[in-house]
């Protein structure tokens, strides 16, 4: 594990132990970033020191914090791989404890907690997906414009429920070091694009399935291309070869498999979305 000390000036951090150098700050409004890709492969701890009306936030999974004189020292840790380090600095940063994830925030909406309960429902599934392959705690960032040029760090989640998700599913890969870029980038950008109308249980269902396929790219490509949806709920496969089928409706939903040529009647309304690969 990484251990790493930091300090904070305006516009740079200076850090000594495992990550030695200064950074220069991005600035964002009233935010500024730090970020370095140095990845850490068995986690890392930073304490970071601030004048005491600064707050930073980094893509950890443990935080603690406290106030000696005119400073703060803000502790990160996180026990699983990461891709970089990104911490957020601001005097305008506020956090709300959702258990498995945590808000930072300006101001705590009604719409901000209704997202936060999708994106909580959304790590939840995905742990039992993955095998548990996941962070111990999640933080996402709902303060607007700060990632207009940065895409966050896993553990650390974009607010909104598609770019939530995305980086949900960008952790495990982070964890696991699983899959290239490239690969990574058809994995993901391919989903979200096929499956924005989705519920989250199908959605989520297929990213996991996906994720274990040679080639990805021909899943994408394949999505949905002969199976046909008939009157009564009958599903028939015109493929020529097996198919993966995922039947959603507005309540419910249910992944199976149908041989060449194979006809079902799936008992589930009203019938929302039949995915296929």
């Amino acid at each position: 594990m990484l251990e790493i000390l930091c300090s904070y000036s305006r516009g740079a951090v200076t850090c000594r132990g495992g990550l030695r150098g200064i950074y220069e700050l991005s600035t964002f409004k009233n935010y500024e970033v730090f970020y370095t890709p140095t990845p850490a492969e068995s986690g890392y701890s930073l304490e970071v020191e601030t004048p005491v009306n600064i707050r930073v936030v980094c893509n950890g999974e443990r935080l603690g914090e406290f106030v000696w004189g005119g400073s703060r020292i803000t502790r990160w840790e996180v026990s699983k791989r990461v891709e970089g380090i990104m911490c957020v600095f601001s005097n305008a940063i506020k956090l709300a404890d959702m258990g498995r994830v945590m808000l930072v925030h300006e101001e705590l909406t009604e719409d901000l907690m209704e997202l936060a309960k999708y994106i909580v429902e959304a790590v939840n599934l995905w742990s039992l997906l993955s095998a548990d392959v996941v962070y111990d705690r999640y933080i996402a960032l709902c303060i607007y414009g700060v990632l207009s040029e940065a895409i966050p760090v896993p553990p650390l989640l974009s607010c909104s429920k598609l770019e939530g998700v995305r980086d949900i599913i960008r952790s495990t890969l982070a964890i696991l070091n699983s899959l290239n870029k490239a690969h990574s980038k058809i994995y993901i950008e391919g989903a979200l694009k096929e499956l924005s109308n989705l519920e989250l249980g199908p959605f989520l269902t297929f990213t996991y399935e996906v994720s274990r396929s040679a080639d990805l790219k021909r899943v994408i490509d394949n999505l949905n291309e002969c199976v046909e949806v008939r009157h009564g709920g009958r599903v028939v496969n015109s493929c020529g070869r097996r198919v993966n089928l995922i039947v959603s409706s507005t309540k419910a939903w249910l992944k199976t498999v149908l041989e060449a040529g194979e006809e079902a009647l799936i008992n589930i309304s009203p019938m929302v979305s039949v995915l296929s690969w």
